[in-house]
């Protein structure tokens, strides 16, 4: 294949990459140097975190389909489904947040990030608490529907982005994406973890830790590629 078609299919995947690193590293910026922010200020930061990751996922989605489009593969139909599972959690537990500082109050949230000093990370401390307060007066059918449906879109999100990975080694004919599928289906067993000892410590961090371990593979793998393996006619 052209070295320009496939110069532009890399230079999709690595701005993927970048922006899907660049808005955890502005979380972290954001927590560890935003000292003084208004609850509205907070909202508005996470709502461009939100673009920033969107981009990400636009990325994505043309790299997939110009792939899909060479190899005849189902690539861009899982990668499709990954994201949209991404989406609709994002959409979840933004909605369950907003809906949990409706009910506590807008002032009552921001005041109290602003008695222990009022930072970034002060605030999504007060939001997670709303959230947490509403889900213990709600323990009923509801949210056990809403951790269920959560559960279910996060195996889902794994399982599509696991399979995407490995379509994506096949198709480019590189293995360093397989590592990349690995640890997508291992964020799986993790779900399903369930010692009492353990869970809800170490699940989490794991959790984190692939998560943000994937997008730093990924990124290794989008640069070594070096062919893409063509439909036979």
């Amino acid at each position: 294949m052209g070295q320009e078609l496939l110069a532009e299919i890399k230079f999709r995947g690595i701005v993927s990459n970048i922006l899907l690193i660049g808005g955890c590293i502005s979380i972290w910026a954001l927590c560890e140097f935003c000292s003084r922010v208004s609850l509205a200020g907070f909202l508005t930061a996470v709502f461009f975190v939100c673009l920033v990751f969107l981009a990400s996922m636009i990325f994505r989605l043309l790299a997939a389909r110009q792939i899909s489009e060479l190899t005849a593969s189902k690539l861009f139909i899982k990668t499709s489904s990954a994201l949209i599972a991404a989406a609709l959690i994002a959409i979840l537990w933004l909605s369950m947040a907003l809906y949990s500082i409706n009910q506590v109050g807008f002032g009552a949230v921001e005041y109290a990030a602003v008695q222990i000093g009022g930072s970034f990370a002060d605030n999504a401390y007060f939001v997670i608490g709303a959230v947490a307060n509403n889900f213990l007066n709600i323990r009923d059918t509801t949210l056990t529907i809403f951790l269920a449906v959560d559960s279910i879109f996060t195996i889902y999100f794994w399982l599509m982005l696991g399979t995407s990975y490995y379509l994506l080694g096949k198709d480019t004919q590189s293995k360093f994406f397989y590592p990349c599928a690995g640890l997508a289906f291992m964020c799986i067993a993790l779900q399903f973890i369930d010692i009492s000892p353990l869970n809800g410590s170490v699940t989490p961090y794991a959790l984190l830790t692939i998560a943000l371990l994937i997008p730093i593979c990924e990124l290794a793998a989008w640069v070594k590629i070096k062919n893409i393996a063509l439909a036979q006619p």
